[in-house]
């Protein structure tokens, strides 16, 4: 709306260069990361991060430390988690099964109670942002991740995961489909080094492609890139024994994602501190490889000190142009505008902790 649309134009005009690289930014809230600052709170109010990620912890205790890292942002923040299990992260919260049980289930009214119960129960404490649906195929028995899956079959996937998808987002949260390109049929972990998807163009969008296709045409705000590879689809994957995974793969962002699948929205990468994208290149270099490949957020980012001046270092070299970082900041400020967190205080208030007692 006009509104929301004046609050990103006006952001994004007092933002300094330095103030928009840290936009793109967004690190694990804790102290380790925040070093060499000496607090979190220190972190936001520093580096101006457009999100973090917040592995949870007490309902009042997350409350307090999510607000007061509110309260200190220049612009307010996306607070993220992986939530797909419910109120899990929460030690008062309601856990709920695997993704699996919700495929078991086949219930779209289930789906869709699920992800409401996601909504409501982090919203409370100061979650925004659930990194889920898990919309991956369980393509082989020996992959690892099976049971966080919903299935094997593309079209129940899908149905599914646009109900829960619906439950999030009709109750104010941001959810996020992953793990473009789509896991689930490589046995080995991207945690530790490129998994692969094999499936050749035909194949791809018959079975993971069409999963995405359809929670971007149901409206998912957000779509996580992963340290998979699809040589397949990449021209430039390169060595078949560790080919270029998603995460800096240019041409399969902006040729499959955004062009054939036709996704406007913001993409956030999986944790660049994976061995799946760690192994093809170093920090900071990974970071704006990362971006260069049309990345909008990157996730688990190190030494926010020198990731930033490094950013600046590429723009006043002309490697990359600060109309660029423009454009992926406006997404950023776009989606913290569809959840109404330029109202973040009016909105967050502890009587919001009554759910969980």
């Amino acid at each position: 709306n006009d509104l929301e649309h004046k609050w990103v134009q006006e952001t994004l005009a007092y933002l300094s260069l330095e103030e928009k690289v840290g936009q793109l930014l967004v690190p694990i809230l804790s102290k380790e990361a925040a070093k060499p600052l000496s607090s979190v709170a220190e972190m936001v109010a520093e580096y101006n991060i457009g999100g973090g990620h917040y592995f949870g912890g007490k309902a009042e205790d997350s409350f307090d430390f999510l607000s007061e890292l509110q309260n200190v942002a220049k612009v307010p923040l996306l607070i993220t988690g992986d939530l797909d299990r419910g109120g899990d992260r929460i030690k008062e919260g309601t856990p709920f099964q695997s993704q699996m049980a919700l495929g078991a289930a086949d219930e779209e009214e289930l789906a869709y109670q699920l992800g409401k119960a996601i909504a409501q129960q982090n919203l409370a404490v100061g979650y925004n942002w659930t990194f889920s649906p898990i919309i991956d195929l369980c393509g082989i028995k020996d992959h690892l991740r099976h049971i966080a899956t919903i299935g094997e079959d593309p079209e129940q996937v899908a149905r599914l995961a646009i109900a829960q998808i619906k439950g999030i987002q009709d109750h104010g949260m941001a959810a996020c489909a992953k793990h473009f390109p789509g896991d689930g049929f490589d046995d080995r972990d991207q945690h530790l080094t490129t998994s692969i998807n094999p499936l050749n163009k035909e194949e791809w969008f018959r079975k993971s492609g069409y999963t995405f296709r359809k929670v971007i045409e149901a409206g998912v705000y957000t779509i996580m890139n992963s340290c998979i590879a699809q040589p397949a689809l990449d021209p430039e994957s390169g060595d078949p024994c560790l080919p270029r995974p998603a995460a800096i793969s240019k041409f399969l962002i902006e040729q499959i994602l955004r062009k054939e699948l036709g996704f406007q929205g913001l993409i956030i990468t999986d944790a660049l501190n994976m061995g799946g994208v760690a192994a093809h290149i170093r920090i900071p270099e990974r970071y704006v490889l990362a971006f260069e490949a049309g990345n909008d957020m990157l996730l688990f980012v190190r030494r926010l000190d020198w990731t930033i001046k490094y950013f600046i270092e590429c723009v006043e070299k002309g490697r990359i142009s600060e109309e660029r970082i423009n454009e992926s900041v406006r997404r950023i400020l776009s989606l913290k505008a569809k959840l109404k967190l330029m109202n973040w205080k009016q909105q967050q208030k502890r009587e919001r902790l009554e759910i969980f007692r």
